[in-house]
């Protein structure tokens, strides 16, 4: 989220905001807010607990990307379940995602769990960008590599939502504080442009 996604905006919001300070902070394990000095805090999941103030960025679906130069020399990839075959490139602390997606397109023989791991979606996705196997990408965070052909889409129409959306969280009793308010609003503008154009980008499959 950080990489892909906010970085590359946070100079508009700078730039609207020049008396607040943003510090950014990454990390694979979600802050506990009564106990940190953090303000905020952007994370995937599900609202669960009383005290937090969660305001809905927008939901992600997975799916299966790799460098067109992987597909000639180890293609075609027609099916899921021929990933049977391939390198699967694991993000560790999100272990269960290939898991749903392959079960979800009936894969389920597919095994995911021996093959190489990463801390981050990033770190995958650029491995996969090099050659070196297939990731899972997640929306929207791969949008740009599929644009400019970085990475190519294996199986076009068969995206899979996950369970967990993303969440700009804060302290209930903080709400209301100005910086808070503030960056709360600029990221809701934001994800609802980014929520357009992906929606435009890649059209949801009919319910």
């Amino acid at each position: 989220f950080a990489v892909r996604w906010l970085l590359p905006r946070i100079a508009s919001f700078e730039a609207a905001n020049p008396d607040i300070q943003v510090r950014i902070v990454t990390s694979q394990a979600d802050v506990n807010l009564a106990e940190s000095t953090m303000d905020a805090c952007v994370m995937i999941g599900m609202p669960n607990r009383n005290d937090v103030d969660y305001t809905l960025l927008f939901r992600s679906r997975v799916y299966p990307v790799c460098s067109s130069e992987y597909l000639e020399r180890n293609g075609p990839i027609t099916k899921p379940r021929d990933l049977r075959h391939h390198a699967l490139l694991q993000v560790y602390p999100s272990q269960n995602d290939w898991r749903v997606w392959l079960n979800t397109v009936g894969a389920t023989s597919v095994d995911p769990s021996g093959n190489a791991r990463f801390d981050s979606y990033d770190h995958a996705l650029n491995t996969a960008a090099g050659g070196l196997g297939v990731a899972l990408a997640i929306e929207p965070f791969a949008d740009e590599d599929l644009r400019t052909g970085r990475l190519v889409e294996i199986f076009p129409g068969q995206r899979v939502f996950l369970a967990g959306q993303w969440y700009f969280t804060s302290l209930t009793s903080r709400r209301d504080d100005p910086k808070i308010k503030a960056f709360r609003s600029w990221l809701l503008d934001e994800a609802n442009m980014m929520n357009v154009e992906h929606t435009q980008l890649v059209p949801s499959p009919p319910t």
